[in-house]
């Protein structure tokens, strides 16, 4: 019995330091791999907001359509004022006296 005694000593003391080591191996990866695909999905949310917020400023601006329309066409025109309500530069400009 002072045989087995001594074993399950032995092996309760080294499956305690090891079974330490692996929990703690084993925590470490599970957080840094959990902070990893936070930090992805944070990244892939933060691009998706900066991409949305960039269309809708651009969506807003005037300068914008009428960069993107050809200038004094009646497409841009008709772009400019159904969005926007705004005319284009060439329609602002006094027409001359006939």
């Amino acid at each position: 019995m002072a045989q087995n005694a001594s074993s399950v000593e032995v092996s309760n003391d080294l499956p305690e330091y090891s079974e330490y080591v692996v929990r703690a191996l084993h925590q470490i990866t599970s957080m840094t791999t959990v902070e990893r695909e936070k930090s992805a999905e944070h990244v892939e949310a933060e691009i998706h907001q900066i991409t949305s917020m960039t269309t809708v400023e651009r969506e807003k601006s005037a300068e914008h359509v009428e960069a993107d329309e050809t200038r004094n066409s009646e497409v841009g025109d008709w772009t400019r004022q159904k969005k926007f309500d705004v005319k284009s530069e060439a329609s602002k400009e006094e027409l001359p006296l006939r």
